[in-house]
């Protein structure tokens, strides 16, 4: 399906429907891939495409059309994707700062946004993204959730879910609403990527690896295991406040490395074997 197929079924000319948030996106995108890629006819397919949403999701529209829509803004974001990183390919890199999460991508490193979390990027054949994607996959052989996928790459959710769909395609992942699955084929494209250490060195590689308040608060609470601990002891050990304690448990939680619960924080036994 190409962009300028789109056929205008059902859209009233009387009077244009409402703008939709999700179609003014779509026209910011279009805008921007007619800067990238001067396809001055394919742009204005998807400003064609925008109204399209703006139509369906005012009821104007029917369910044929909805189908079409949403294969057009996957081949949108998939496209825009790929002319962005051509154009990060032929722009020259300066060496980062080391409080540049931008800049330590274009160096082969992920600093997920708000984390601190760095990835080496693997060995491969494979675009920058898709490698590191696939890299954090291959580290969960039990699987790994989207919301983890971000915490460890700092990909937004649309870059992310568009390589997880690529890598999917290639079938180097299973991907369903439980997670993401590394598969034989995954394994071998990138086979300088082993999983996570178990046990004692799992322990120190978090530890090692988180940012310091992350690893200061799964340092208490692994302390207290089997137990739960309260959320007040682990700011009275560590001195973050409420909020912030509160913000570093979540990752941590999103990260498969701690339960909540009505008794309090506890370590998860993967995690303690």
């Amino acid at each position: 399906m190409t962009i300028h197929a789109v056929k205008r079924e059902g859209v009233p000319h009387a009077k244009a429907p409402r703008q939709t948030a999700l179609g003014q996106q779509v026209r910011s995108l279009a805008l921007g891939y007619e800067r990238l890629s001067a396809n001055s006819e394919r742009a204005a397919g998807l400003r064609q495409a925008a109204d399209l949403i703006d139509s369906h999701m005012a009821g104007t529209i029917g369910s044929e059309s909805h189908a079409a829509i949403l294969e057009l803004v996957r081949e949108l974001i998939d496209r825009l994707v790929k002319a962005v990183e051509k154009v990060e390919a032929s722009t020259p890199r300066r060496s980062p700062e080391p409080s540049s999460a931008v800049a330590l991508q274009k160096e082969g490193r992920v600093r997920a946004a708000a984390t601190g979390t760095r990835m080496q990027v693997p060995s491969g054949d494979l675009p920058r993204g898709e490698a590191l994607v696939l890299s954090a996959v291959i580290q969960h052989p039990e699987g790994i959730t989207r919301e983890h996928i971000t915490i460890v790459t700092g990909y937004k959710r649309s870059t992310r879910d568009t390589y997880i769909s690529r890598l999917a395609d290639r079938g180097y992942v299973l991907a369903n609403s439980d997670g993401i699955y590394r598969t034989d084929d995954g394994i071998r494209a990138l086979p300088d990527v082993k999983p996570l250490p178990k046990g004692k060195k799992l322990r120190e590689h978090y530890l090692k690896m988180l940012p310091e308040g992350e690893s200061a608060v799964l340092e208490r609470i692994m302390d207290s295991w089997p137990e739960w601990i309260d959320r007040e002891d682990i700011t009275n050990t560590t001195g973050y406040k409420r909020s912030t304690r509160d913000t570093y448990v979540s990752r941590l939680a999103t990260r498969l490395l701690v339960e909540t619960g009505s008794r309090g924080v506890r370590a998860r036994k993967e995690l303690m074997r």
